[in-house]
């Protein structure tokens, strides 16, 4: 969905002016909800939502169905975000230094493409920049290392980024922490998951409904499993909980970040829909989608400097001779072409090294 959000940026910048145009020959109650869904159903923020979600997920299924946590809480914090911050700093390092290495060798075409589109039309001005702002000043390898290591976990800065889709790096890298810490606390608690409710609904009193997205992926797992093993878990074990739970989330829904909630929530239900409804399961279960799925890290790393690269110049090779949807369709079908063989390598180079390494710091 990512991947579609951004070629839509790149080669359809009509699109936004076009659905709203549409939007405004309907009522006006019913034109500003189509409007608001259909820029809801392009916004490729849903899927990173959903990786939130399931991140927390995964990454509390080993903890609470095997690891016994019979150390410090010092030492396993750092043994369990020294892991995470291994598996994911070796494929964002090899992708920063792709693109560090594309835009100094003068292959990124992103601002030609924005530059392009200047004048074409009023509303395309914010597209413009956005492209061309997609690279960032001169840099040194060593800048781009920093960036890739420290930055884009702590410190995320898009004006210095090679790769501007790390920003959510930075939050897929607290909110493990946050939940690794969460884990330990709640590890031999009664009502844990009544705490866990009361937590989730905190942090989206405060605005903070992404790190919100890694709890309810615990509990998401949890519930799992106890319907699996066919095992009670306490999931609503105090009214209390459960009423305040539901009190400061009905006082949350009135906050300005609805689209952040709206995200939580359809991203657990895609993911509630995977684990319980049978065709969903089959059809995530086939070869096809597994492989898909085991690549959907290395695709979202890869995919922007593609679309800066190759799919950049495919449009702008056929601007001036094709149908501005023709240029479009060409670069957009040049993306999917060139995404999927680029991120097989990726995949190789950098995913299965860091799984590597970051398994071996638990076996120590």
């Amino acid at each position: 969905m990512v991947v579609f959000s951004h070629i839509q940026i790149f080669f359809f910048p009509q699109y936004a002016s076009t659905i709203e145009a549409l939007s405004n020959r309907l009522p006006p109650g019913l034109g500003n909800i189509a409007h608001r869904s259909m820029q809801f159903i392009v916004n490729g923020n849903l899927a990173v939502w959903t990786f939130w979600i399931l991140s927390g997920l995964v990454l509390s299924r080993r903890h609470l169905h095997g690891l016994q946590v019979h150390f410090g809480p010092i030492r396993f914090l750092a043994t369990a975000s020294g892991k995470r911050y291994t598996r994911l700093a070796i494929p964002v390092l090899l992708s920063v230094i792709l693109c560090w290495l594309l835009t100094h060798s003068g292959l990124m075409f992103n601002e030609a493409l924005g530059q392009h589109y200047v004048g074409k039309h009023p509303d395309w001005t914010a597209y413009a920049a956005w492209l061309k702002d997609l690279t960032p000043p001169f840099e040194t390898l060593t800048g781009a290392f920093k960036s890739a290591l420290l930055d884009s976990f702590v410190a995320y800065d898009r004006a210095t980024t090679y790769n501007p889709v790390l920003w959510t790096i930075e939050k897929e890298f607290l909110g493990s922490l946050l939940l690794f810490a969460w884990l330990y606390i709640i590890r031999s608690r009664k009502n844990a998951a009544g705490w866990s409710l009361l937590l989730i609904a905190g942090l989206i009193a405060v605005r903070q409904a992404w790190a919100a997205a890694f709890i309810l992926g615990m509990l998401l797992n949890v519930t799992n499993y106890s319907k699996k093993q066919r095992t009670h878990w306490p999931l609503l074990s105090t009214w209390k909980a459960s009423a305040c739970a539901l009190a400061l989330l009905v006082f949350a829904g009135g906050h300005p970040n609805y689209l952040g909630l709206l995200n939580l929530g359809l991203g657990a239900a895609l993911i509630i829909s995977s684990l319980w409804l049978s065709p969903f399961r089959r059809l995530l279960s086939t070869r096809p989608m597994q492989q898909l799925g085991g690549l959907s890290f290395t695709i979202y790393l890869i995919h922007l400097p593609v679309l800066c690269t190759l799919s950049s110049w495919t449009y702008l090779s056929l601007a001036d001779h094709a149908p501005p949807l023709a240029a479009s369709a060409a670069a957009s079908i040049a993306t999917l072409l060139f995404t999927l063989p680029v991120a097989a390598v990726f995949y190789r180079l950098a995913d299965l090294p860091a799984r590597k390494i970051s398994r071996a710091i638990t076996q120590r």
